[in-house]
This record gives structure tokens, sequence and C-alpha cells, in this order.
């Protein structure tokens, strides 16, 4: 993908009402509402379902800087995503306490401490 620029401002979102906060900051939106078009929106989102088609767009669970959360069972480990790598078949995920794939997620792996603590009762009662 060429060096992405959004083109659409997080302040106006559909179904929002945004009260610019400054005189500047309305001219700002009124410009911008100018640069964009219907052929900027429409090309945006062709580039976007030609990459959903060939798969070449993925959607991540979780992203570097976000914790998660390992358990052996007995106890829960929190630590927080330093990297994400790619290999032919899988997404790897660093953390500082364990490196995993997406096939991890939910099993000894997870995205909030509720989901581990849930894991580790489960874990608890089948014993």
């Amino acid at each position: 993908m060429e060096k992405y620029k959004r083109i659409t401002d997080k302040r106006l979102q559909i179904g929002r009402f945004y009260e610019p906060k400054s005189k500047e900051e309305r001219s700002e939106l009124i410009d911008l509402s100018k640069q964009l078009s219907y052929e900027n929106v429409y090309t945006r989102l062709a580039e976007l379902e030609t990459k959903i088609e060939n798969g070449t767009l993925i959607e991540l669970p979780c992203k570097v800087g976000d914790t998660v959360y390992q358990t052996d069972g007995v106890r829960i480990y929190q630590g927080k995503i330093g990297e994400i790598m790619f290999s032919k078949e899988h997404t790897i995920f660093v953390a500082d306490i364990v490196c995993f794939d997406e096939r991890a997620i939910g099993l000894g792996i997870f995205l909030t401490q509720a989901e581990a603590e849930k894991k580790v009762k489960e874990l608890k009662d089948e014993r």
C-alpha cells in the first residue's frame, strides 16, 4: 500500500454531532470537507476492498503496547506486546513474558484479565 494518509477526520463520525472548539478548527474542518470528494472516498474504499478480497488486509486481535495475560492454570502472568511478526502461515506476537501465535489466544493467552481469570476458574473446577 502506498504511504497511508487518512482521508477522514476522527472527530467527524456518522451519527455524531461535533462542535468545533475554535474558529480555526471550524475553518480547518471546512477546508477538509472541501478536499474530500466522493471520488477520493470511492477510491479509498476500492483499495480496501481489493486488499480484503486478495487476503492482504488483516485484522489483528491486539497491537504493540497492548497487555496480554498468560495462565498456566494456576497463576496469571501479565505482559505487554513488544513486537508483531508475520510468518508464511501465522502471526507471531512477542510479549515480554511469552511469544505466541494467534492460535494460543483463548487457550493459554488472553486479551483481558477477566478472560484469564475465567479460564483459571474453569481449570480449577475440572480438577
